[in-house]
């Protein structure tokens, strides 16, 4: 049936000739159908391998541009971790390096401390304000953060710039109170850096009860907290040494063996500390509230006194600004607190000797560079090499 229909498909001019040249002719025929097919195959095969290369030269450069947006994205990433890094280490230098507190007491009659005590916190206040008065004018008022722009300087305004500098070191009992100065005096390079130093030495003091360090052995236990509080809230040890500070304020201060003597003291406005921020550490304060641009606190340090600005201005006579300047601002409802942050102890499975006395020595610095700048190449040393 099948042969019969092939016939009927084959011309008659073919069915006369000799059989063996038709078959011939029918099987070069079958060959030449199939180079035909071949042939459009490739054209096809070629045109959409023509249409893959354009597409391709069109996307490599994207590609390009993704793969190089992501790099530097990598590379941004690592960096900021190795800034966090290097912060962080700081920051425990700066915990270790501090000199423990031997004594402290409050001064009333003079705005200095006695040698060889010290404030407590000595910040200068450095405040620029730049703004345009137009109190002259029929407008009659001040704006603060701009100068004046033509048309005001033409009504007769004028742009102004002030600096406010002035150092803050007193406090008051948030009641305007007298003025008064927390003086401390500091063990002169007495550290607990040095705990294994002491420790191993014959004759030491030996404080603290269920975390124990060492001292040499003519210092006395160091003072381990101090803030000031209503005289309910005092703890009893704290009791026999308070000072009544006015406002129903006590003043407190003593030695705790449960806790960590104090390293670190700061005065900053609002009520947290930020823990990545370089400028924390550095003796200016900074009007501006920090706690805008900080995302992560630092849980150790604690809040031992809480004032308004209205009486911290009082109590170091910035509060005549507000009366002789019309464009300083006090907030009557921002508070600035004192914190207190004690010493990270060291256990004494980590305490060994040549590598602890090269991290306070900061020589550790240095790799830490090292590092962070292999790590900020590397991914360019793999981008070239792929491309």
């Amino acid at each position: 049936m099948n042969n019969h229909k092939q016939l009927q498909e084959i011309p008659e001019f073919y069915l006369n000739q000799d059989p063996q040249r038709f078959n011939l002719q029918v099987k070069q025929r079958k060959s030449l159908n199939i180079v035909n097919r071949w042939r459009n195959q490739y054209k096809n095969n070629l045109k959409n391998f023509q249409c893959i290369s354009k597409f391709i030269k069109i996307l490599n450069p994207v590609l390009m541009l993704i793969v190089t947006i992501l790099l530097f994205a990598y590379v941004g990433l690592i960096y900021y971790n190795g800034q966090s890094n290097q912060e962080v280490y700081e920051q425990f230098l700066q915990n270790q390096n501090q000199e423990i507190i031997a004594g402290i007491y409050i001064e009333w009659l003079s705005s200095t401390c006695q040698a060889p005590y010290e404030p407590i916190f000595n910040y200068n206040f450095d405040q620029q304000i730049i703004g345009c008065d137009c109190s002259q004018t029929n407008q009659q008022n001040i704006s603060v953060g701009k100068e004046c722009n033509s048309f005001l300087l033409k009504q007769g305004c004028f742009t102004f710039h002030q600096r406010l500098q002035q150092n803050l070191t007193q406090l008051n009992n948030n009641g305007y109170g007298t003025s008064f100065i927390i003086c401390v005096k500091r063990e002169k390079n007495v550290s607990l850096k040095n705990n294994q130093t002491y420790c191993q030495q014959e004759q030491r003091t030996v404080c603290g009860k269920d975390l124990k360090y060492c001292l040499p052995i003519n210092v006395n236990c160091p003072i381990t907290e101090f803030g000031i509080r209503s005289f309910a809230d005092i703890d009893e040890q704290y009791i026999d040494k308070s000072i009544n500070l006015g406002n129903r304020q006590f003043f407190y201060f003593g030695y705790n063996e449960n806790i960590l003597p104090i390293s670190e003291v700061l005065l900053i406005k609002g009520d947290k500390v930020c823990k990545l921020n370089k400028n924390i550490y550095q003796q200016v304060i900074q009007y501006e509230n920090k706690e805008k641009f900080c995302s992560y606190f630092d849980p150790l340090y604690k809040n031992v006194y809480t004032i308004s600005e209205e009486q911290f201005f009082q109590s170091n006579n910035l509060i005549q600004y507000k009366n002789e300047l019309n464009y300083f601002y006090v907030n009557n409802t921002q508070n600035w607190t004192l914190q207190t942050k004690s010493y990270t102890l060291i256990s004494d499975e980590c305490q060994d000797q040549d590598f602890f006395n090269k991290m306070l020595t900061n020589e550790y610095e240095a790799q830490i560079n090292s590092i962070q700048f292999i790590a900020f190449f590397k991914p360019f040393f793999y981008f070239f090499q792929i491309y």
